[in-house]
């Protein structure tokens, strides 16, 4: 199983980040270094009311990843996919200091890019998506959504750009734990 390192970043890498001229203001230095000290975690009951309410049907592996991590930066975080390769820079949390990172901000921030029925769970380092199918047809299964080859602003989110990757969490997370770094 692949291991997930917290959201945001730790003291020795923020200064690590500043002494190479990376440069932050003080809200942001304040969230990266909540982010990482963050313990909480959702429990199942919350995760079941929240996706309920987005009628979601999410499967268990997914749930449970997201109580005992609550979204996180894997280790190994590469993939192979036919001819390329991605990596994963987090997956999104149910809840953090750094908003951009949650499951509310990016379906927000994608809803109508994607098809109905998706759920960005993971950002790659080149703004792709990973998504979980948590309609009733197929759920569970996880994509790779090529933001490069999405469909413009004037017709409906397609499926032309995506990519099936697993069909579960668990498959997926075999899948990184498997792929050279």
């Amino acid at each position: 199983m692949a291991t997930y390192l917290p959201l945001g970043v730790g003291p020795a890498e923020m200064e690590l980040l500043l002494k190479h001229g990376i440069k932050y203001d003080k809200r942001q230095k304040r969230q990266l270094l909540e982010a990482y000290h963050d313990q909480a975690r959702p429990t199942l009951a919350v995760l079941l009311d929240y996706f309920s309410a987005r009628k979601l049907k999410i499967p268990q592996d997914y749930l449970d990843f997201l109580s005992q991590h609550n979204g996180g930066r894997p280790e190994p975080g590469s993939l192979r996919l036919q001819t390329q390769s991605i990596s994963i820079q987090y997956f999104y949390a149910y809840s953090s200091p750094l908003e951009a990172c949650t499951l509310d901000y990016a379906s927000t921030l994608y809803q109508g890019r994607i098809p109905h029925g998706l759920l960005p769970i993971a950002h790659d380092s080149s703004g792709s998506l990973l998504l979980l199918n948590g309609s009733q047809v197929d759920s569970g299964h996880i994509y790779y959504w090529n933001h490069d080859n999405e469909a413009d602003c004037t017709v409906e989110a397609c499926w032309d750009n995506m990519l099936k990757l697993a069909s579960s969490f668990s498959e997926l997370e075999r899948l990184l734990q498997q792929s050279p770094s």
